[in-house]
């Protein structure tokens, strides 16, 4: 069974994309690469679904959240920055592949930075 990839306007819930509004970055982040993403419900594993994304948005990377927390943030016009770790790519599911405790441990170690330098 193949599982269906609908964008919110086809769907009549609004527009799909959102982009945060820029903020003044604390130095510590400027090293790390501003990417386009896109939030799902549900993992990309099979090239249709895969090809299909990438042609209607392109983006770089895809996460579960990451649109519901820019919008609350619009929404109640706070700053906001989301700062990801990479476990896995956009590809033919493969679980051998994923590195989550690297993904979590890097992520940890740019937010103690970030603490350390305040």
């Amino acid at each position: 069974m193949a599982l269906l990839f609908l964008k919110l306007s086809e769907i009549a819930l609004g527009n799909e994309k959102v982009v945060p509004k820029k903020i003044s970055l604390p130095n510590i982040f400027k090293p790390l690469r501003q990417v386009s993403s896109i939030t799902v419900n549900t993992v990309h594993g099979n090239p249709s679904s895969i090809g299909r994304v990438k042609q209607l948005f392109r983006p770089q990377i895809e996460t579960m959240e990451g649109a519901a927390f820019y919008y609350a943030c619009n929404q109640n016009k706070w700053k906001c920055l989301q700062i990801r770790a990479i476990s896995n790519y956009v590809e033919k599911r493969d679980k051998n592949k994923w590195n989550i405790p690297l993904a979590i441990n890097q992520l940890n170690n740019t937010l103690i930075e970030y603490f350390q330098h305040l």
